[in-house]
C-alpha cells in the first residue's frame, strides 16, 4: 500500500494546510497529557519533593529531546522532497538513515549523560531526597533516549510525506496505554512494585516502545520505509547532509531550552516566588497556541519541502505565505484573548490573587507578540522543508541568547522587575518574527537557491 504524495500536491492550499495541520496540532497538544498523567499519579503519593524531582529532571530532558532536531530536521525536509518528486528509492533511504541515526544519537546521549547526570543535577542546587529521586527518574529515561528518538522519528516520517493523521492517532494509542500503565508502575498492583517516581519514566518509555512497533509497521505498509536495506545501504554523504540540515535547527531549539532557567534564576534574584508560579502557569496557557503555531510549521514544512522536491519554487513560497496567513487568522483572537481577558485563562489554574495578578501581567504583554511568535515558528518550518536552516538560526540564536542580558538590565538596572523580564521575552519574540520573514522575503528572491545539490540530492 502506497500513501499518494499528490493528494498533497495537488490540493488547494487550505485543504492541504487543513489536512495536515489539524492533525498535527492535535498530536502536539495530546503530549500534553504525558505531563498530565505523571503529575496525577505522582500527586497520589502525596510527596511533593517528587513533582520537584520530575520537573528538574524534565528540564534537563526536553534539552536533550532538543537535540533530536539534529536527525529530525533533515529528515523531514528530505524525505518531504524526495516524496514531492516520487523518488521512492531515496526517501526509502532517507528514512532508514535517520533510524539509524536516531540510535546512534540516542546511545551518544546516554553514554555522555551516564556520568554527568549527577553532577548537572547537583549544580541546579539539588539536594537531599529530591536529588535522589531526580536521578532515580532521570536514570530510566538516559537509558531509553533511543526508544524515545526512534518514536520522534518515525512520526517525523509521516509528517513528511503528509500523513500527520497517523502520526495522531498512532500517538492517542500510545498515550492511552501510558493513562493504563502509569497508575500501575507507580503506585504497584498486585505482583506490579511499588516503582514511584521510576514509574512514571517507565510507563512513557513503555507506551513509547509500542508506539514504535506499531508505526514501523505501518511505515512499511505505506511503502514509506523499506525492509530491503540494510547498514551497507547507509551513505556517509547523505547522513552528513542530513544532520547538515538538522543542526541548525537542534542548536536553536537547545539554546531555547538553556535560557529559561537563566531567567528563572533571575526571578528567583527578585525574590518573587508569585512570578514564578505564574510563568508555570502562564507557559501551560500559552502552550496551547504554540502547540497550534508548531502544527502549522509541521505544515509549511511537508508543503514547501514536496513542493521544492518537484521544483516549483512558485507554489513552495506561495504555501509558505499561505501557512503564515491562516495561522495568523487564528492568532488574532488568541492575542486579544491573552490581552483583554487574561484573568479567566489564569483562573482555571489557581485563585491566588497575588499569582493571577503577575500572570495577567504575563499575558498582556507577551499576548502583544503573539503573532509574531507564529511568524517565527511557521517560517523555521518553510526553511527545514527547503533544506537551508542556517539563516533562520542566525536569526533566532543571537535573539535567543540575546534575552539573558536584555532581561537582567531591563529587571535590574532600569528596576522593573519581573515585568522587564516579560518584556525581554516579548521584544526578542517580536525582533524574531520580523526578521525571519524579512529574511524570507530576502532568500525567496533567490529562485534556485533552495535547488542545489547540498540542499536538494535528487
Amino acid at each position: 500500500m502506497s500513501y499518494n504524495t499528490q493528494n498533497i500536491i495537488g490540493l488547494p492550499y487550505k485543504n492541504a494546510i487543513k489536512k495536515l495541520a489539524i492533525p498535527a496540532i492535535l498530536t502536539y497538544v495530546c503530549q500534553i497529557l504525558f505531563e498530565f498523567i505523571d503529575a496525577y499519579w505522582l500527586g497520589r503519593l502525596q510527596n511533593s519533593e517528587v513533582f520537584a524531582a520530575v520537573g528538574a529532571a524534565s528540564f534537563v530532558t526536553w534539552a536533550l529531546y532538543a537535540l533530536m532536531n539534529i536527525v529530525t530536521g533533515g529528515v523531514n525536509s528530505y524525505v518531504a522532497q524526495y516524496a514531492g518528486a516520487k523518488i521512492k528509492k531515496k526517501y526509502h533511504q532517507i528514512a532508514f538513515e535517520g533510524l539509524i541515526l536516531s540510535v546512534i544519537v540516542g546511545l551518544l546521549i546516554t553514554i555522555i549523560m551516564l556520568p554527568l547526570y549527577h553532577k548537572i543535577f547537583f549544580k541546579m542546587g539539588l539536594t537531599g531526597n529530591i536529588l535522589k529521586a531526580t536521578e532515580e527518574y532521570f536514570s530510566v529515561m538516559n537509558l531509553y533516549f533511543i526508544i524515545s528518538f526512534i518514536y520522534i522519528t518515525t512520526g517525523t516520517i509521516f509528517n513528511a510525506h503528509g500523513d500527520t493523521k497517523t502520526t495522531f492517532w498512532t500517538n492517542g494509542v500510545t498515550i492511552f496505554l501510558n493513562i493504563i500503565l502509569t497508575p500501575l508502575l507507580i503506585l504497584g498492583y498486585d505482583f506490579i512494585p511499588r516503582l514511584e517516581v521510576k514509574g512514571a519514566a517507565l510507563s512513557t518509555i513503555i507506551s513509547q516502545a509500542v508506539g514504535i512497533f506499531l508505526r514501523i509497521i505501518l511505515l512499511i505498509r505505506k511503502d514509506f520505509l523499506s525492509t530491503k536495506l540494510s547498514l551497507r545501504d547507509m551513505s556517509l554523504k547523505e547522513c552528513l547532509l542530513i544532520m547538515k540540515v538538522g543542526l541548525p535547527v537542534a542548536t536553536g531549539n537547545f539554546i531555547f531550552c538553556m535560557v529559561f532557567p537563566v531567567l528563572t534564576r533571575f526571578i528567583t534574584m527578585l525574590e518573587n516566588i508569585n512570578a514564578l508560579s505564574a510563568l508555570n502557569i502562564c507557559h501551560r496557557v500559552e502552550g496551547v497556541a504554540y502547540f497550534i503555531c508548531v502544527g502549522f510549521s509541521v505544515s509549511a514544512c511537508t508543503m514547501v519541502g514536496q513542493y521544492t522536491g518537484i521544483k516549483d519554487m512558485k507554489r513552495a513560497k506561495e504555501s509558505a505565505w499561505a501557512n503564515a496567513l491562516y495561522l495568523t487568522y487564528i492568532l488574532i483572537p488568541v492575542s486579544l484573548l491573552f490581552i483583554i481577558y487574561p484573568h479567566p485563562l489564569i483562573y482555571i489554574m489557581t485563585d491566588d490573587q497575588m499569582v493571577l495578578a503577575e500572570g495577567v501581567k504575563y499575558m498582556r504583554i507577551i499576548g502583544l507578540c503573539e503573532i509574531l511568535l507564529g511568524l517565527e515558528i511557521v517560517f523555521q518550518g518553510v526553511f527545514t522543508g527547503m533544506g537551508n536552516t542556517i539563516p533562520p538560526t542566525l536569526i533566532y540564536v543571537p535573539l535567543t541568547i540575546g534575552r539573558i542580558p536584555l532581561a537582567y538590565f531591563m529587571a535590574f538596572h532600569l528596576g522593573m522587575g519581573v515585568t522587564g523580564i516579560w518584556w525581554a521575552i516579548s521584544i526578542s519574540t517580536l525582533l524574531k518574527g520580523i526578521l525571519v520573514t524579512l529574511m524570507f522575503l530576502i532568500e525567496g528572491r533567490k529562485k534556485k537557491y533552495c535547488l542545489k545539490e547540498e540542499f536538494l540530492v535528487i
